[in-house]
């Protein structure tokens, strides 16, 4: 089967849109005594010159100059002919002039005369007859424009990034069998590549993730999706053609707040969202985690967030070493027998750990060194990011006893999490933590990147918050814990 090959380099169309053909003649130069902005009569030929009528023609669209000759004024621009008592040419579009704008000429005669803007060759839309095997050329804009330093040999076409014109058309459109060749580098911009599908049988909504269906159609892709092909550009309802960015800068509504630089992952909480991952390294997400791109603006959730958007297939790197387990200690050194202390309703035992396995949590288990106060106790677990509860359980200390939270078959992937340890109830315990490590190890140039760390948030009184709280403090020590399936 030949396919066929559309690439659109996104760059700004100059050629204006205009009604019909745009013809050029040779020794077209007429006079008028015509004022003001709109369209002028024509008073004949100069001598050895036609007129419009006889050599642009009736209805037809001309380049055109009219310059003042006694005052400093001129204007460029494109026109409609009519042949008519006297004949008449409409000053359609206006392309340069003595004031910018579509000029209000003053009383006496001006020379009105066919011409080719210099804007045809300032910007670089030569059009190049060589191209005619798979590009046609256009001079009026309708189609696609050319320049000069393209080659095309029949099946590959050629840009010379050497050329001084460069490429300043707008849409270069390449379509045929392929293949294209770039002699150079070809910059998006600030914009991106794309493919056009049609929207499946939910449709598909604007800044929101598209995958493709069982038909090969594009519908919005589900919460943790994994198949995603790229962003929709326009909303679109069924069976209707639709642009879908798959690669570079684009907007995405972000599913959570967003960070400078965090690698995005589709949304867990809404279909079709884009969501901070939290991490920079997708060495520290599941492999089984599709990666979208790098964030390139904060935001918060349901506010569009810019993309660098990295193309379908790329996923987390982390499961080629992470084994998944069935318990794991986190605790990285020897124990310290003095304890971290809670005995707060809101203010909290927050702690920072990086969690190298797969592992699906059933139990989150604690040390109590002791338990004057018992009462109860809240155990909340969120990832990294803060953005969701991952776990809300309520446990009774009991003195010199390990007790566990149930967890409920949490799905745990590496990266980097945090648990927050405060009262539910009035109480006062003491849980066991590794031994300290000085604050200024701890909190330093890169303080957060450590594996583990805690510090103090503040939550409502006995609850676990939906969301993480921002960490304060320099709290040495982790607390120890022990997750099991």
């Amino acid at each position: 089967m030949k396919w066929k090959m559309l690439v659109v380099l996104l760059l700004m169309l100059w050629a204006p849109t205009v009604s019909q053909a745009v013809e050029f003649a040779d020794r077209v130069r007429e006079t008028t005594t015509t004022t003001g902005t709109g369209t002028v009569n024509l008073a004949g030929a100069i001598s050895n010159y036609r007129t419009f009528v006889a050599g642009i023609g009736n209805g037809n669209d001309a380049y055109y100059c009219i310059v003042h000759r006694t005052v400093a004024q001129w204007e460029c621009g494109i026109g409609t002919v009519t042949d008519a008592t006297p004949d008449t040419l409409s000053r359609n579009s206006v392309l340069s002039s003595s004031t910018g704008s579509a000029v209000s000429f003053s009383a006496g005669t001006k020379d009105v005369f066919a011409t080719t803007p210099a804007i045809f060759f300032s910007k670089a839309v030569r059009a190049t007859t060589a191209l005619t095997n798979n590009v046609v050329p256009k001079a009026n804009g309708d189609a696609s424009v050319i320049d000069s330093c393209i080659s095309d040999n029949g099946t590959t076409v050629t840009i010379d990034p050497a050329c001084t014109g460069g490429i300043s058309t707008p849409s270069l459109t390449l379509s045929g069998s392929g293949p294209w060749t770039f002699s150079g580098p070809v910059s998006l911009g600030t914009s991106y590549l794309s493919t056009t599908k049609t929207a499946g049988s939910t449709g598909v909504t604007a800044s929101l993730l598209a995958k493709l269906d069982s038909s090969g159609n594009v519908v919005t892709a589900a919460t943790s999706d994994v198949s995603v092909l790229g962003v929709a550009v326009a909303t679109a309802a069924s069976t209707v053609a639709v642009e879908v960015a798959t690669r570079g800068i684009v907007n995405c509504i972000a599913d959570n707040t967003t960070v400078v630089g965090n690698l995005l992952i589709p949304g867990t909480t809404t279909a079709g969202r884009c969501r901070d991952s939290g991490q920079t390294l997708a060495t520290a997400i599941s492999g089984s985690t599709q990666i979208l791109g790098r964030a390139l603006t904060a935001v918060s959730a349901a506010s569009a967030v810019s993309v660098q958007f990295f193309g379908p297939g790329h996923y987390g790197a982390s499961s080629a070493g992470a084994a998944t387990v069935t318990t794991w200690a986190g605790y990285p050194g020897a124990s310290n027998a003095t304890g971290i202390t809670v005995n707060s309703l809101t203010s909290r035992v927050s702690t920072r750990f990086t969690l190298p396995y797969n592992i699906t949590m059933n139990q989150l288990a604690l040390y109590f060194l002791s338990a004057a106060t018992p009462g109860t106790m809240k155990v909340c677990l969120y990832p990294e990011d803060g953005s969701s509860l991952l776990l809300d359980a309520t446990i009774t200390p009991v003195n010199v006893t390990v007790v566990a939270a149930s967890a409920s078959g949490v799905s745990l992937t590496p990266g980097g999490y945090i648990l927050v340890l405060g009262c539910a109830t009035t109480c006062s315990v003491t849980v066991a933590q590794t031994a300290a490590e000085s604050s200024g190890v701890l909190f330093g140039a890169n303080g957060l990147s450590k594996p583990f760390w805690h510090g103090t948030s503040t939550h409502t009184s006995g609850t676990c918050n939906s969301t993480m709280p921002t960490i304060t403090g320099a709290n040495q020590g982790f607390v120890q814990f022990l997750i099991n399936n």
